[in-house]
């Protein structure tokens, strides 16, 4: 569960007045990863196969897995580490904290950053740093474009906290219809269920709620709040929306504007979006939508230009240029210096076109390289709490005859 506190000055302040190394180290007090001293949690814990461990025509090679758990993992299997390479993941601004992954998903390339983390944590200095998050492992197909009416002016997928910056959004579309003489409307989806009432929410959800409608008056003549959405209907939703809106100034590199690229869906977000995170990579590739000052009509602005100039974006063709589960796999292989020896036809940027591996996984498992990358066989791909993962592990220690040591 979550650790630390992110300072209350980075959730809405776009310019933070601090040396740049003060702020690193901000951003790394709150941490969303599992711990050992955490059992309730347990249940919790994902483990993700990117790549599983191959033995074909006279050579081994390891896999590659992620877990926001990491630590639990591999005490829990000592083993584990035979088999793969363990990178763990935060599900924040923060690098993770983890002591027994073998790596970390840090989600941006910032050498500026890097160089500070091997310098503070030089126990930590032979930690691989592989520039994507967890959220980068979007399945872009699954997301992909449906044919749906665009009725839904600007989509949110947002919780109800205050680092979600929801009441700015909503003041944008307040302004808009003043500015630009039309009605467009807000759609929140907030993956809670709660009734007409509220009941279902927290205070803090409440207050959220509060601020709506003291700044809108008459809040359901701006927004549609949908509670939850399955992620087969969160496909419709996405392909639905004329733009997606982030409203967050830190968080993890944020999965709602991912999936909404995926279903061709320009995407907005302010410039001062994990700003200090990033250093100078974008918050997505160029092309796929636009980038907007921490201010209410500045936002209105923004909308209106993607609204009225769609043709000038190509979010998912800008989208799988630069990420998808493909380039995932192509950057977590040429992040690890072994495989560059250890696997065969090895070439940079270019694992997932490798033959080797494509035969390989298919001779060991059954499926394609492709098949396996998304998820023909969640079984041994993804899995969620410790009862499933232990079995996905038994599969694989079994295959290549392991012998658990717990």
């Amino acid at each position: 569960m979550p650790r630390g506190v992110i300072p209350e000055e980075y959730l809405s302040n776009p310019k933070i007045d601090k040396a740049i190394e003060e702020i690193y180290a901000d951003l790394d007090a709150y941490v969303h990863e599992y711990f050992d001293d955490e059992p309730q949690h347990y249940k919790d814990i994902d483990l993700i196969v990117v790549l599983p461990p191959l033995n074909y025509e006279g050579t081994i090679t390891k896999g590659i897995l992620l877990s926001q758990g990491a630590d639990v993992l591999v005490e829990r299997y000592p083993e584990l580490c035979s088999l793969f390479f363990v990178l763990a993941f935060s599900m924040s601004a923060s690098y993770p904290t983890s002591c027994r992954a073998d790596g970390y998903l840090v989600q941006y390339s910032n050498p500026h950053r890097e160089a500070w983390f091997r310098e503070k944590h030089r126990d930590k200095r032979h930690k691989l740093l592989v520039p994507f998050g967890d959220s980068h492992y979007v399945h872009e197909y699954r997301y992909g474009y449906q044919i749906a009416p665009k009725d839904i002016d600007v989509l949110v997928v947002s919780s109800l906290i205050p680092r979600k910056n929801i009441p700015i959004i909503a003041e944008a579309i307040k302004i808009y219809r003043k500015k630009y003489s039309s009605p467009i409307r807000l759609t929140l989806i907030v993956g809670k269920e709660f009734d007409l009432n509220w009941n279902g929410l927290n205070d803090c959800e409440r207050e959220e709620i509060k601020k709506l409608e003291n700044l809108l008056v008459h809040m359901w003549d701006y927004i549609d709040i949908v509670p939850t959405v399955t992620w087969s209907a969160m496909r419709t939703y996405y392909s639905r929306a004329r733009v997606c809106v982030l409203g967050s100034l830190i968080g993890d590199s944020n999965r709602s504007i991912k999936e909404a690229m995926c279903a061709d869906t320009p995407v907005i977000c302010f410039k001062q979006f994990n700003q200090y995170a990033r250093g100078e990579e974008l918050p997505f590739p160029s092309g796929a939508g636009e980038l907007s000052d921490f201010d209410a009509e500045a936002l209105a602005d923004t909308i209106h230009h993607v609204l009225h100039n769609r043709q000038d974006f190509k979010p998912r063709r800008s989208y799988l240029s630069n990420w998808g589960r493909k380039n995932f796999l192509n950057r977590c292989v040429d992040a690890i210096p072994y495989f560059k020896s250890a696997l065969p036809e090895y070439e940079e940027n270019a694992s997932v076109k490798n033959l080797w591996i494509d035969l390989a996984v298919q001779n060991n498992y059954d499926l394609s390289l492709n098949d396996f990358v998304y998820g023909a066989n969640p079984l041994i791909s993804f899995r969620r709490g410790l009862d499933d993962i232990d079995s996905m592990l038994g599969f694989y220690f079994d295959r290549f005859a392991l012998r658990r040591r717990r």
